[in-house]
Order: C-alpha cells, then structure tokens, then sequence
C-alpha cells in the first residue's frame, strides 16, 4: 500500500510560523475541499491546556517527542495513539507545524511515529544575524507581557547579553541550518523537503503564507489570512525606555511602565521598530562564521543566505 501523506512544517521561530498556523487554523472548510486537514488533538475539550484548541497545539505533538527539555505538556499515551490513528485513517493529507518541532536534536522519536507515512518537510530559515536579533527581541517582548524585570540591567540590549541568551536557550545548533536539515533527512527520510527563505523581497506574493500556499497550490485568496503580524516585534526604543525607568527608579517603576506599555499594545498601537543589537563588524564577523553553512544550504536546496547584504 502507498503511505499516507503528511506535510511537516517544521516552523522556526521568527519565520511567520504563528501567522501560518493561524491561516491553516482559520481554513479547514478550503483545505477539505482540497484534501488537506489541519489536525485536532483527541479529546482536547477535556484537556486542561488551551493550547489544545489554538492554532499553535501541534506544538504538544513536537513536545511529546522532544529530546530536549520543551515547556509543552506531551500527550498521554492514548491520546497519542488516537492521534495518529485518526490521522492515518483519514483520506486528507494532515498538515502538522509546531515551532517545537524545530528544537529537537536527533528526530530519532519523531522519525519512528511518522515513518508509516509519505513526508513532505517544509522549513523557512532566516540569516543567521537577523534570526538571532529576532529571537531575542521575541524573549525581550515575552518578559515585557510578563511584566518581568530579571533581564534588565547596565548589560540589556547588548551584543554581549544577546549571545549570552543563544547559548542559554541553546539556539547555536539550531542556527546551522545545515546540519538541522541533515538530521531531518536521516531520521525522518522525507520525501520532499521545501526550504524557503524568509525575505519578503523572495517569498511569493511578498507574504509567508502566500509562498505557503503556493507550495501546495492553494488558493491564497480563498485562505484565512491573518490581517496582521501575529507576532510582531518591539522595539528598542520602547525596551531602553523600560530598562532607563528600571536603572533611574527601580523594579516597581518598571513593572508600572510595563503596564503602561502592555495596555497601548492592546489597544492597538504599533509599537515595532527597530530591533538591532549587533554592530557592524560583529554582524559581519557572524555571517562570515557562517559562510560555510550556508554554502552548503545554497548547494543543496538552492537557498542562498549570503545574497543580501542590506538587510
């Protein structure tokens, strides 16, 4: 019998997985009529997790495999096998894509439970010095909701605490794309692997989830799209205000200044900016550490992260 297919998006963060997901969330009546589904976790009205419902549950999937320490809680062995039963009983083609899933090491659990099935692997990387600005911009704007101050101090938003926060997440070996794709294709063996850059300037339609949608030859028009960034940025001009209220007058001024913050944002205003961490020369020395890397990503699947330079 020919496997099933099944579409894996493995979702870097920072590469407008969230706003995929919400589309493919927000779209099951289109994506039947094209044979594809979106997949629900078992019984998740009795789950006490929200994520179960949300755009984002695949991420419980990627944490019931992880080989690494992931704040998703997995699913229980029933659940588990109910999901993949449902998924390979069904004629659509599921479509799975977990941020999550971008953090395993190995793929050796993740490889075993989709091995019954024909993969198709889609990836978006991001160069490596804007990713790792973005990543910490992402960490610095989840701690701003959290009204956190543990992370401010003479030593915020610079260079040095930006690496210092790669290592500790352990961000380095996600960013050699190379050698993340190389792990995909040992232990997960899929049959078609579509790498794709995130630049707006190259992606199709100048929108993640249009060049999504032209991959399978979908209708974007006919999609559910997001009307915004699902997950923007702030920017550094509205974190340096926190972190002078925090070094001018303390942890409770800046809690309050958070606050203060956190409301505009839920009322609407645009907060983004700029973001930029890295001088010059360390943005330079970084792409040059990856030169090599990305050599070998361009060779293979015809991504060339070394084209711009004005980004």
């Amino acid at each position: 019998m020919t496997p099933n297919p099944l579409i894996l998006h493995i979702g870097l963060q920072k590469t407008g997985t969230s706003s995929i997901q919400v589309m493919l969330a927000g779209s099951a009546a289109y994506l039947d009529t094209q044979g594809y589904h979106f997949p629900h976790l078992p019984d998740a009205s009795e789950d006490e997790s929200r994520l179960s419902t949300s755009p984002f549950r695949h991420n419980r999937i990627a944490g019931t495999y992880a080989d690494y320490p992931s704040s998703f809680k997995p699913l229980n062995e029933d659940a588990l096998q109910t999901l993949w039963a449902q998924i390979d009983g069904d004629t659509r083609t599921a479509v799975l894509s977990a941020e999550d899933f971008s953090r395993q090491k190995k793929y050796a659990d993740l490889g075993v439970a989709l091995s019954g099935f024909d993969v198709e692997v889609v990836l978006y990387v991001r160069r490596q010095d804007l990713f790792a600005e973005s990543l910490y911009n992402q960490r610095n704007k989840i701690l701003l909701q959290r009204c956190s101050t543990d992370h401010l101090g003479a030593h915020f938003l610079t260079e040095q605490d930006l690496f210092a926060f790669l290592n500790r997440e352990a961000y380095i070996p996600i960013m050699n794309f190379s050698r993340l794709l190389s792990e995909i294709e040992t232990h997960i063996k899929p049959a078609k692997v579509h790498v794709r850059q995130f630049d707006r300037d190259l992606l199709e339609g100048g929108d993640v989830c249009s060049d999504f949608c032209a991959l399978f030859d979908w209708d974007y028009k006919k999609m559910s799209i997001p009307g915004h960034d699902t997950n923007g940025s702030v920017s550094n001009a509205v974190l340096t205000s926190v972190n002078q209220v925090f070094l001018d007058h303390g942890p409770d001024a800046a809690k309050q200044k958070m606050n203060e913050i956190n409301q505009s944002i839920q009322d609407g205003e645009n907060l983004s900016g700029s973001y930029k961490v890295l001088s010059p020369k360390t943005r330079n020395t970084v792409r040059r550490q990856y030169n090599e890397i990305n050599g070998d990503l361009h060779a293979r699947y015809d991504v060339d992260l070394t084209a711009r330079s004005d980004l």
